[in-house]
């Protein structure tokens, strides 16, 4: 996943939150983030072998899941 925010100066959007949300999901390992498409041949390429960080969903539903039976007082 590449992602490249739309900035305010090109008025693209009305405020660069984007640029935050780019970065938070590159600093997690989710997606890579191009700031400046110069850049965006190199992250193709980049793409070809990057596999994002996931968690998985399951294993946390099953989680409070669990939690919640052992609170449970059924009597």
């Amino acid at each position: 996943l590449i992602v490249v925010p739309r900035l305010k100066k090109f008025n693209e959007h009305t405020d660069d939150h984007q640029i935050d949300l780019a970065r938070a999901l590159e600093e997690k390992g989710k997606a890579l983030a191009v700031f400046n498409l110069r850049n965006l041949a190199q992250a193709i390429q980049k793409a070809k072998h990057f596999r994002p960080k996931t968690k998985s969903s399951r294993a946390k539903l099953i989680k409070r899941i669990g939690n919640f039976l052992e609170e449970c007082t059924c009597e």
